[in-house]
């Protein structure tokens, strides 16, 4: 004998119930599968594009001329290839230095000051100084810098 039709039914409704959840499981599993893929690619692209933000800057003309500072944007900033090439350039020195400015330890060597002026100790020093004085007397008259004569 099968069985009364009530347990017939109610294991055709257990039946059904279970393959509705390994179904559910299975949809389940199916779209963990999808998003897990979507971010691997959105991994891959965003890798893909940080080498060539990277490759962009580093290859600049103005990146090979200031390496350093190159690597320091590439790595430690999120500019734009356009954004760090233009530090880069806002950066690099427009013109070298004239070589015919002498070193400080050569400067120490001739006796000469170590400062603003290259005039030797003594050569015309007092005269500029007179000569900076006279010039700024009305401009800095208040501030207790340089004390000029009150014409009130």
């Amino acid at each position: 004998m099968k069985g009364s039709p009530v347990t017939t039914l109610s294991n055709f409704h257990a039946s059904a119930v279970a393959r509705q959840r390994v179904e559910a499981v299975r949809r389940g599993a199916e779209q963990r599968a999808r998003e897990e893929a979507e971010i691997a690619a959105a991994r891959a692209e965003g890798a893909a594009a940080e080498r060539a933000r990277c490759a962009a800057i580093y290859t600049s003309a103005e990146g090979q001329a200031s390496p350093d500072l190159a690597n320091r944007l590439m790595f430690e900033t999120a500019l734009t290839p356009e954004a760090a090439i233009g530090v880069l350039r806002g950066s690099a020195r427009k013109e070298a230095p004239p070589a015919d400015i002498p070193t400080i330890a050569q400067r120490a060597e001739d006796g000469g000051v170590i400062g603003a002026s290259f005039a030797p100790m003594g050569e015309g020093k007092d005269d500029a100084w007179a000569e900076v004085l006279e010039r700024t007397k009305g401009s800095v008259r208040g501030r207790g810098v340089i004390s000029a004569p009150s014409t009130v």
